[in-house]
């Protein structure tokens, strides 16, 4: 689990205010509105790394993604697929420890005794 350093202050993002207003943003009394949330990738499942992948291959083959900044992207995603995948084995062995040691106490097992 990561913490913030409360020295860290969040950055706004205002590239989109250089540009020039569209019709889109801009209402008909000339209010100009606030441009729509892009979404952000869902990296907390193996099936949102997928799709963020995907993603990233389409905007390589349509020229829209520079392919050495893709290959970031990818290295960061591996990682991020190994971490759940051991996040995942990690909560399946607390739950098998917990089954096996609930049998235990259950069974009253007497631990057998070496025969001579």
């Amino acid at each position: 689990m990561t913490t913030k350093k409360k020295s860290e202050t969040p950055t706004l993002n205002l590239d989109w205010l250089k540009s020039p207003v569209t019709t889109d943003n801009q209402s008909k009394s000339g209010i100009i509105e606030d441009k729509p949330k892009k979404r952000r990738p869902n990296l907390k499942s193996l099936c949102g790394v997928r799709r963020y992948l995907a993603r990233c291959v389409r905007l390589v083959e349509q020229g829209a993604m520079d392919p050495r900044t893709a290959n970031s992207i990818t290295y960061m995603l591996s990682t991020m697929t190994k971490v759940i995948e051991l996040e995942q084995l990690e909560k399946k062995l607390s739950a098998l420890e917990k089954e096996v040691k609930r049998k235990i106490s259950n069974d009253n097992v007497v631990p057998m005794r070496r025969v001579k």
